[in-house]
């Protein structure tokens, strides 16, 4: 390039200054366009990382969101009871043979409350152990072995009762299977209303042959 400059006549060291501004021309323009694309780098950057935490934070959130394992039909064609004695609306988690937490929606429409007690009405502690018993009998009756079978309530161990549950509540009935042998086994019981004990108690089942009478 520079013999074809000395060829037309050309000084050198002016066009090394002419080709200097136009370097520094080029680079001053550069270096905006360079800040715009580090700017726009960065925006990228974090609305990729708003969307990852609000993609983390909407995945937890459906995880806490309750699933109904059983609803009311699944649960009659498991026990045998009903209606008016037929304490279960649903079952929300269930583990074989291991554990089972049921949702029973108690109302003012339940016909116990005519009469226990009118104008103070309150659900008696005996229809929350046998709302306990029934979600042990889907625990139990979940199972290959009973399945199919009828369990029945062989004893009540160190039942207690914390507080009063009145319509309007929902009662959460949480059972853990303690011991299983044969046909007999125990359970561990709690009926819970917004996270706090309404009763707890130790359940002994039994589950016999439908061929035996008992």
């Amino acid at each position: 390039m520079y013999n074809d400059v000395y060829r037309h006549g050309v000084n050198q060291n002016s066009l090394k200054i002419k080709l200097n501004w136009v370097m520094m021309c080029g680079v001053q323009k550069l270096v905006p366009m360079t800040l715009v694309f580090m700017k726009s780098l960065s925006v990228i950057s974090l609305n990729f990382k708003l969307i990852t935490d609000y993609r983390a934070r909407m995945s937890v959130t459906e995880r806490k969101k309750p699933m109904s394992v059983l609803d009311a039909t699944e649960i009659m064609e498991l026990i045998p009871n009903r209606y008016p004695i037929l304490f279960m609306d649903k079952v929300d988690e269930l583990n074989p043979g291991e554990s089972i937490v049921c949702t029973k929606n108690v109302t003012i429409n339940e016909e116990f409350f005519q009469g226990h007690f009118p104008g103070n009405p309150v659900m008696p502690g005996v229809l929350i152990i046998e709302s306990l018993a029934q979600a042990a009998s889907i625990l139990i009756l979940k199972t290959e072995k009973y399945h199919g079978k009828t369990a029945y309530l062989g004893a009540i161990d160190d039942a207690k009762f914390r507080k009063v549950v009145r319509p309007g509540d929902v009662l959460k009935l949480h059972v853990n299977m303690e011991k299983q042998r044969d046909n007999m086994g125990k359970v561990k019981c709690e009926a819970k209303v917004d996270d706090k004990v309404a009763c707890s108690a130790e359940l002994t089942f039994i589950v016999p042959d439908p061929k035996k009478k008992i």
